[in-house]
């Protein structure tokens, strides 16, 4: 083997150790691109309809996503008597298109037997009013 071929051969694992080090630095910048999980649970409290920021209690009133309220409502069974407080369900309000909720209503008007379709009929007067 001469020398010729020799050097030939180091100058080309040299380009190929060369390119290797290009590619992982292309990682390396790929990575630093990617969304972390907190930037995603941020982007998940905007509303995906309107682009209003739930988190710092924006809200569209004439968006069915954002249903008039942001993160938090009061209770849409008792119309807020029972004084607690619902959690919007990001996941189905994403889902669905249209605003979802997750609490409990402890008004008297349950304890009372207040029939079902009677509530029903308020919540759908309530969803039409967004």
């Amino acid at each position: 083997m001469s020398s010729t071929s020799i050097q030939s051969m180091n100058n080309q694992n040299l380009r190929s150790i060369n390119d290797q080090r290009f590619d992982n630095i292309d990682l390396v910048s790929d990575i630093e691109q990617a969304v972390t999980l907190e930037e995603l649970k941020g982007v998940f409290k905007y509303c995906f309809r309107c682009g209003v920021n739930w988190e710092q209690d924006h809200v569209s009133l004439d968006c069915l996503e954002c249903g008039g309220y942001s993160l938090e409502r009061p209770c849409p069974i008792c119309v807020g008597h029972c004084r607690n407080t619902w959690k919007r369900d990001l996941e189905e309000s994403h889902r669905s298109g249209e605003a979802s909720w997750i609490g409990e209503c402890s008004s008297k008007y349950k304890e009372m037997g207040c029939d079902v379709n009677q509530i029903c009929n308020r919540l759908e007067k309530v969803k039409a009013t967004f």
